[in-house]
């Protein structure tokens, strides 16, 4: 599982970068998130890709006026992903489809999904399914314990439970070759 930032609400970039560590494994280190963090968000360093967003993007404008930070929105993370790895295929749904989603598991790939996992807006990367759980890895620890456990790496979901927490259409962001 990708390094945590220690007490950070880093779960979108922590994702992204599992589900990148999964095509370049330098994307399962601290330093990588930091690096995504610092590229993505128009607040963050020297200008990176986030100022690009937000000046190319109304939805990139909305987001960072709305919230300071565009990390919170999935379509940040497919355009990333476009920048980062032009040579994949990246798969953005907003109000995909449950068989697409279990698809691309089927075929091997991490799919970053949007969930409520928290009560809130949480991202998870999901990396496998079988017949009653999905394997997911979750930044903020194991939702199955209300979090109080930490550790959420290859969290067990039951496919009921990680589909009331999304919803019939998830939003979810995919990298395939």
């Amino acid at each position: 599982m990708t390094e945590k930032i220690p007490g950070s609400s880093d779960c979108g970039y922590s994702s992204f970068c599992e589900m990148a560590s999964f095509f370049d494994k330098s994307y399962g280190t601290i330093q990588k998130v930091q690096e995504v963090i610092a590229n993505l968000e128009p607040y963050e360093g020297p200008e990176g890709f986030g100022n690009y967003l937000v000046k190319t993007f109304a939805w990139a404008k909305k987001i960072f006026s709305e919230h300071h930070r565009i990390g919170s929105d999935l379509r940040a993370y497919a355009e990333l992903a476009r920048n980062l790895f032009p040579k994949l295929t990246i798969i953005h749904a907003d109000g995909g489809t449950w068989d697409q989603f279990d698809s691309i598991l089927e075929e091997g790939f991490p799919i970053m999904i949007f969930t409520m996992l928290a009560g809130t807006g949480h991202f998870v990367c999901v990396e496998k399914k079988d017949s009653s759980f999905y394997t997911v890895q979750d930044p903020w620890g194991d939702a199955m314990v209300g979090y109080a456990n930490h550790d959420g790496s290859n969290a067990k979901y039951p496919i009921a439970f990680l589909k009331s927490k999304v919803g019939p259409k998830p939003y979810f962001v995919a990298m395939k070759n």
